[in-house]
């Protein structure tokens, strides 16, 4: 190094919590700054430049930083400037002490042009008062600004705007307005294998290696595939592999069949990037936000088989007929399946969990396989004729569900009752007037009044039915929303396979005596339906009358 030359070098930050108009403008800006700075000093020679484009100012960790510290121990430089304070840092305590203690131990140079601050020229106020004081100034800010971002990303969440910074794979954001969301086709036929395969009996890890054996991009490659700046705290190699966990990732997400979940973590504070899990009651939560990938059947047929014990069998590709549907009817353990082999034949059947791994915890439970699928095809063959009866009931159900015009006319009518109502109560009011004044006889008061009180309370009557008829409607309304277009949609019965049994079990409680319990879905639904049904029916005759 020359006498009196100081070795310097640029320092350029930008993050967007700095408010600034474009990151790459305002780094070039920085730098011309600093260009002009230097025409008027000929003591200083730049050699080098280190920039932290889109990093924040309270984290001192950025790689720029890190690489001219590096530099600094280095001793290739010993000069360090900056357009302001705020581009070298925003965390008081951490610039204070870079400034104050380790740049002036390491014979460290510092200035901050339109600070007007040169560690060369400063006096003791310059560096122990005003730096300081301008250094909390940043922090204050920095602080301020983070709580003025997170107020505005409560709200826009609070309406059910879109706020991540990517969306969840099978989904992108909407080019027209980048805080909706929407179906990604080529991704959601990918989502859409997963649930169907899942549902088939696949394990998770066998869907992940049926993906990676088709050449199936992964989350993470397929969105930078497509221009998206992704980084992931779960990737841990250049290129990425479809895993086990990557795919119960997308079965346990709500998201596919259009629920919008936001808000379920947040930072510390501005200065700590930890998050914390805030509990499932602050969350902001949409039902019904977006078209959904797969329908919210097949998401909850598939959260009852990940609830299960639905491990797959060495050499075995895919679940048993049964597997995850079998519970013990007293002990409540899931049934496992054996095989023994006689003479050349194999006969399965299945036990009780708890009692195969200790006997006294539970009786056996055993019921052969064939026994019980003849069991199930019997019961399903009885379930299927009383759904029949009621399935003209679910079309005038889906038929007289709720609409806006609907809604109208009922509130139309509602108000010209009440009208009437209260046309009938003055009418009642002003009789005594009229008798005293002698416009009305003492039998023309009892007769008028005894008419009024009659038109009355057929008028309430009629108004009490018209309201319990729009309840009904409007529950009926939610009722065929939830799951009556799936349950018409039902196959007729054929053999008994996987897919149907999903479909219409949700599980099969084994008993002693080779006795079971089926429990339906939509059980508690049909009751509904069935009452509602008959509810709707009587009350529309009584409004008609």
């Amino acid at each position: 190094m020359q006498k009196n030359i100081w070795i310097a070098a640029k320092y350029l930050r930008l993050s967007i919590e700095d408010g600034d108009k474009a990151e790459s403008e305002s780094i070039v800006n920085q730098s011309i700054l600093i260009d002009n700075y230097m025409k008027s000093t000929s003591d200083i020679t730049i050699v080098e430049t280190f920039k932290d484009d889109g990093f924040s100012g309270t984290d001192f960790k950025r790689p720029g930083f890190q690489a001219m510290l590096k530099a600094i121990e280095n001793k290739e430089i010993n000069c360090i400037i900056v357009k302001d304070l705020s581009r070298f840092g925003r965390e008081h305590i951490d610039v204070d002490r870079y400034i104050q203690k380790v740049f002036p131990q390491l014979g460290v140079r510092f200035i901050a042009i339109n600070d007007n601050y040169d560690s060369e020229t400063a006096n003791i106020t310059d560096t122990h008062l005003v730096l300081p004081v301008k250094s909390f100034v940043n922090d204050t800010y920095c602080r301020q600004n983070s709580q003025k971002v997170r107020s505005h990303l409560s709200a826009k969440r609070n309406i059910g705007e879109y706020v991540g910074n990517y969306v969840s794979y099978g989904y992108k954001k909407c080019d027209a307005d980048k805080s909706q969301i929407e179906i990604d086709p080529v991704a959601a036929k990918h989502v859409r294998d997963i649930f169907n395969w899942k549902m088939e009996g696949m394990s998770n890890q066998l869907i992940a290696d049926k993906l990676n054996e088709l050449g199936v991009l992964a989350p993470a490659d397929y969105k930078r595939a497509t221009g998206v700046n992704f980084k992931s705290s779960f990737q841990t190699h250049l290129t990425s592999r479809w895993s086990a966990v990557a795919i119960i990732r997308i079965l346990k997400n709500p998201i596919y069949y259009g629920v919008l979940q936001q808000g379920k973590s947040q930072r510390i504070n501005y200065k700590v990037k930890v998050q914390r899990a805030l509990p499932k009651e602050e969350w902001v939560i949409f039902e019904n936000h977006h078209e959904g990938i797969v329908t919210k059947e097949e998401y909850e047929t598939v959260q009852m088989l990940l609830a299960k014990d639905t491990r797959i069998a060495p050499g075995e590709n895919r679940l048993y007929l049964f597997g995850g549907l079998l519970s013990c009817g007293d002990c409540g353990s899931n049934l496992i399946r054996r095989t023994n082999s006689y003479k050349g034949e194999k006969t399965v059947f299945y036990i009780c969990s708890s009692y195969n791994k200790k006997k006294d915890q539970c009786s056996r439970h055993s019921i052969r396989e064939d026994v019980l699928i003849q069991l199930v095809m019997d019961s399903l063959k009885i379930y299927s004729k009383m759904t029949d009866a009621i399935r003209s009931a679910m079309e005038y159900l889906k038929e007289n569900s709720l609409d806006t015009q609907t809604l109208i006319q009922h509130d139309d009518q509602i108000l010209e009752l009440r009208n009437k109502v209260n046309k009938y109560y003055k009418l009642l009011h002003s009789l005594s007037g009229n008798l005293a004044s002698g416009v009305i006889s003492r039998d023309d008061y009892a007769l008028l009044r005894e008419r009024y009180q009659t038109e009355i309370k057929s008028l309430e009557s009629n108004i009490e039915k018209q309201e319990e008829y729009m309840e009904n409607l409007l529950e009926n309304k939610l009722l065929c929303e939830e799951w009556v277009n799936t349950f018409l949609e039902k196959p007729s019965l054929g053999d008994l396979d996987r897919d149907m049994l999903l479909q219409y079990v949700e599980k099969i409680n084994v008993f002693e005596g080779k006795k079971i319990e089926i429990v339906y879905r939509f059980q508690d639904e049909l009751v509904t339906a069935a009452r509602l049904a008959e509810q709707i029916g009587k009350t529309k005759q009584e409004v008609a009358v």
